[in-house]
């Protein structure tokens, strides 16, 4: 497996020998539609084992534990409600503990972040646009993607969606 480890600031491939990688994914989805709206919810886990199986040197602590960076659970919730053209968009992940050195003797605390979005479609001749604004982070929690570097608090984004249509 050639995986990308990060040596002080700096990402570098590694080839790891042999790792066991294994997983699951449950997703449960309901959606309703209620007078003139239109409400659909989803929730998600996941569960990740990624696991070195054979030592890199001799005496190497990392042998049988969780690869870096790699979150043995994830969870993500989603409520999602449109009204004609319009929908209002939230969803929250939960990410467990995810460890940044080999031997576990480093870690990044749990992750909890919330996020909302509102969009509108609209159709300019045979294209159709969606215009959406969106807030990531909106608890403005700081949170580790890699140690030591925190990333940016809460972030507001304009996206523009196109679909051309292919009538002639």
């Amino acid at each position: 497996l050639i995986y990308w480890s990060n040596h002080s600031g700096i990402w570098m491939p590694e080839n790891l020998a042999a790792v066991n990688a294994y997983g699951l994914e449950l997703e449960a989805k309901y959606s309703q539609r209620i007078r003139k709206l239109d409400v659909g919810t989803s929730l998600n886990y996941q569960y990740l084992k990624t696991a070195l199986t054979e030592e890199r040197f001799p005496g190497d602590p990392s042998k049988g534990k969780q690869l870096p960076y790699q979150p043995e659970h994830n969870l993500l919730g989603l409520l999602k409600i449109s009204y004609k053209n319009s929908t209002l968009t939230i969803n929250q992940k939960w990410t467990s503990t995810r460890y940044v050195a080999s031997d576990h003797s480093q870690y990044l605390e749990p992750l909890f972040l919330f996020n909302a979005g509102i969009g509108h479609n609209f159709s300019l001749g045979p294209t159709i646009l969606e215009v959406a604004l969106f807030c990531d982070n909106i608890l403005d929690r700081e949170f580790f993607s890699v140690n030591r570097r925190p990333m940016p608090g809460r972030t507001f984004g304009i996206q523009i969606t196109t679909k051309l249509n292919n009538e002639i």
